[in-house]
């Protein structure tokens, strides 16, 4: 009997010891071996079917939802018995996920109806709209303004222009700004320009978050290419970026408030254009290379997600191929010049070098492109995926241990480098922190009111670690 408490995270699958067959419209569940049969209804079929792989009780309920018309608390309840039955009767096995972790689904985050319909539109870069009002907290689980003050006050974020901007009316504000001398983060003078107005641009934000990551990694496992999410905090009536056309395709996650987006045909500033609002629960697809133009025309502040989706095209693969090639062939910088015929060229030279532009070069290319962004794809391990509510409520009595796999090293100028195995690159901290990380990892084990630091930071600090994965609830 499954005696444990079933929630949304609750993964369950079918026993492989059992068949089925369809009887007078009902599907038979049966075990030829032993002799045991178990007729079931058409949501127990569709239920049964989906159990074929991996599912939370969540992502059954929404796909329950989309697909039959009943209510929500009822589809809750009776698949939850429905499940119980399943596991007693040994027709599944259901397991506990890690306390406090949360997986990212994008079926679930969605809905089966949405994903597909959005799935389709990023395979055929094609601009696609929520077709409805989602669940308006179902993206509030990747944002909370603690975070900002974290990422800005205990990494090198800050310093980067090109990851951390404060945007006004479409113009990057100077760092300088809300950084002193020594190029230190200034808490204060960074709160007052955002309440004045500017709009805050964070690049590569699932560094910071390994909800955002796993999101990302999830993202990528679909659409099979790198994935990048991007931050953006716009306070009510503010513009960020200015009208302006994005590199490379990108999926819109509205998290709070609303956004209007003026979407043009093209490029061309001068094409037409439609103007579409995203509200909370709200996403949007949009190709590369189509202009729009993005403000905040609600009192509230406005936080989306962008998730940049950055494959190697065959256009930017025969590229590099071309130019690898001419690096080969020194006769290449030989001048052409004005009168020179085309039987001018070498003849030889161009024979070889339409031999040198080969399949396999591309896909040589394309290998080399993919290599630079290992554990492309690779899942974030579940219990490194805290949920969001358990990691506001992180205080100072808080028992926090440091993961084991959670590697800590000294980088340039003391900077302390924060290493995990399904992460692409370290994260780095600002120097003035390494004894206070030195100090978390000796002890393993602690309270964030143990730490030599102020209490509000200390507890801000144990929040950001355990959102990257290096802590655990004890």
């Amino acid at each position: 009997m499954f005696k444990s408490k079933i929630s949304d995270g609750t993964v369950f699958q079918r026993s492989a010891a059992f068949t089925d067959c369809s009887v007078d419209q009902m599907t038979v569940i049966m075990n030829a071996e032993e002799i045991r049969y178990f007729a079931v209804n058409r949501v127990g079929a569709r239920i049964w079917r989906l159990l074929e792989s991996p599912h939370t009780l969540g992502a059954l309920v929404q796909i329950l939802l989309q697909e039959f018309a009943v209510d929500p608390a009822l589809c809750r309840s009776e698949t939850t018995a429905f499940l119980r039955q399943l596991v007693d009767r040994k027709l599944a096995c259901g397991r506990v996920g890690p306390a406090g972790t949360l997986a990212v689904e994008p079926v679930e985050l969605f809905g089966p109806a949405e994903w597909q319909a959005l799935r389709e539109a990023g395979l055929r870069r094609a601009t696609a709209i929520s077709p409805r009002p989602g669940d308006p907290a179902r993206f509030k689980r990747f944002w909370a303004e603690w975070e900002i003050d974290a990422i800005a006050r205990f990494t090198l974020a800050p310093s980067d222009a090109a990851r951390f901007r404060l945007v006004s009316r479409g113009q990057t504000l100077s760092p300088k700004l809300y950084t002193d001398r020594a190029g230190d983060f200034r808490a204060e003078a960074f709160h007052q320009l955002r309440s004045g107005g500017a709009s805050l641009a964070l690049g590569s934000f699932e560094d910071y978050s390994n909800l955002a990551l796993a999101l990302s990694r999830r993202l990528e496992a679909e659409f099979r290419c790198p994935v990048q999410v991007n931050l953006y905090v716009t306070p009510g009536g503010g513009q960020g970026l200015g009208s302006h056309v994005d590199p490379h395709d990108v999926l819109v996650l509205q998290v709070t408030g609303q956004k209007t987006w003026l979407i043009h045909e093209g490029a061309d500033p001068g094409s037409s254009s439609a103007e579409t609002t995203l509200a909370p629960g709200g996403w949007l697809f949009l190709p590369k290379d189509i202009r729009h133009d993005v403000r905040n025309l609600g009192p509230e502040v406005s936080v989306h997600l962008t998730v940049g989706f950055h494959p190697l095209t065959w256009g930017e693969a025969f590229d590099r191929a071309w130019r690898r090639a001419r690096a080969e062939q020194p006769e290449m910088n030989a001048p052409l010049r004005v009168g020179d015929e085309a039987s001018d060229v070498p003849e030889q030279m161009m024979t070889r070098l339409k031999g040198r532009l080969k399949f396999a070069d591309v896909r040589e290319e394309a290998e080399a492109y993919y290599a630079r962004f290992p554990a492309l794809a690779a899942p974030v391990p579940a219990e490194h995926v805290a949920a969001r509510a358990d990691l506001d409520a992180i205080g100072e009595d808080t028992s926090l241990v440091w993961r084991d796999d959670a590697l800590l090293s000294a980088g340039a100028g003391g900077a302390p480098k924060l290493a995990l195995p399904y992460r692409r690159a370290p994260l780095i901290f600002q120097p003035q922190w390494a004894e206070l990380l030195d100090t978390m990892r000796a002890r393993r084990c602690f309270r964030p009111k143990e730490l030599p630091a102020e209490a509000a930071l200390a507890n801000l600090f144990s929040r950001f670690l355990a959102g990257v994965g290096a802590l655990a609830k004890a």
